[in-house]
């Protein structure tokens, strides 16, 4: 069992050496090796930064003061500790230039790509520098080039189930969901117990049109990781596709329960209420989206046509005016507004209002405030 302190005696043991012998770099650095064996990496840093006070060039003092910085999300403070040590124990080029790089990717700085290419140009068998290159690539939002930088860590590395993830999730975003479904069963026969793994094999069986594949890998991922709404909403969403309301409605429900501040889970839920004549119900949920998403067009145009079908043309007509404001060229809405202008009998702004829309219709131009300036 992990602790976030050393074991006492032991600890008793490397402080009275520490007092013994004051001057005595190993001293502290050994004391500090005991509070990062037990994850305490705020507590060593102190007596680190003291060692490389008393030994300044000492190389793996201060690789170990980097480290323990990084450790607690550091990294900018970390970075001239890794300059220092590599000045003075450059060591293996390539393992040089790798380590460079991690400090810098750490540190948040762009200039990691340039020295992670240069270590494996001089060595390319290192799936390590592979992998964190890759990573990089897929945070900084670049997945089209992460993908054949995961595909050369997964061949060097195959037993990587987070490197397949890794390769799942960036071709997903890259559009390739044929190369995710791959990568992510992949990743699952190595370790089954992965509910995001699971979600990103399902999200792309659902792009590739396998509906019942997918239904099962959201269901999975939900059997697996019961308190996240995500692939309840999900499947919920899947089962109005495939024309199945009522589960539709079970599953969303229980989303909404889980996570009662999403917007999507609402207008799911409102959608599926819909699909089965529940009027009020789907009142309450877009109400709900509307709360929590104020500029959600679809919620305010689905609110402007129940109110509607209720004969509260009023409030239809905020409602309507709401999504033309945050989408103003936008037909269907333009077309909500002038079928609620027209039910209140306001019959030549609505025809205006309508002939903008066929206007629009495929072409947006012009200013939607011309034809309903009168309504604001």
């Amino acid at each position: 069992m992990i602790s976030d302190t050393p074991d006492p005696p032991r600890l008793a043991d490397l402080e009275a050496a520490v007092h013994r012998r004051p001057a005595d770099a190993e001293s502290w650095r050994a004391l500090a090796d005991a509070y990062m064996a037990a994850d305490a990496f705020d507590l060593s840093i102190p007596l680190l930064e003291h060692a490389v006070r008393l030994a300044p060039r000492d190389a793996s003092i201060r690789r170990q003061l980097a480290t323990a910085l990084q450790q607690v999300d550091r990294g900018r403070d970390a970075l001239p500790h890794v300059r220092e040590a590599v000045r003075l124990d450059p060591g293996d080029p390539a393992e040089q230039a790798f380590e460079m790089g991690a400090a810098l990717d750490d540190a948040g700085d762009p200039a990691a790509v340039e020295y992670f290419r240069r270590s494996l140009a001089l060595d390319p068998d290192q799936p390590g520098v592979w992998i964190r290159l890759a990573f990089y690539l897929l945070e900084d939002g670049k997945a089209a080039d992460a993908v054949p930088v995961f595909e050369k860590a997964t061949e060097l590395r195959p037993g990587s189930a987070r490197t397949w993830a890794g390769l799942a999730t960036a071709a997903a975003k890259a559009g390739l969901h044929e190369r995710a479904v791959r990568a992510a069963r992949a990743s699952l026969e190595i370790e089954p117990s992965q509910p995001r793994v699971r979600m990103r094999l399902a999200v792309s069986l659902h792009a590739l049109g396998q509906l019942d594949e997918a239904a099962m890998a959201f269901a999975e991922a939900a059997w697996l990781s019961p308190e996240d709404a995500e692939p309840l909403r999900h499947l919920g969403a899947l089962e109005l596709r495939r024309s199945r309301p009522p589960e539709a409605l079970h599953h969303l429900r229980r989303a909404a329960c889980l996570r009662p501040k999403d917007p999507r889970g609402w207008f799911h839920l409102g959608r599926a209420h819909a699909a089965l004549g529940q009027g009020r119900a789907v009142f309450e949920a877009m109400r709900q989206v509307a709360r929590l998403s104020p500029a959600d067009v679809a919620a305010h145009l689905l609110l402007a046509k129940h109110h509607s079908r209720a004969s509260r043309h009023e409030e239809a007509l905020r409602a309507a005016l709401r999504a033309v404001e945050l989408l103003p060229l936008h037909p269907c809405a333009l077309g909500v507004l002038g079928d609620t202008l027209r039910a209140l009998e306001r019959f030549d702004d609505a025809q205006q209002v309508l002939a903008f829309a066929g206007e629009v219709d495929g072409k947006p131009t012009g200013d939607w405030r011309r034809p309903t300036a009168a309504l604001n």
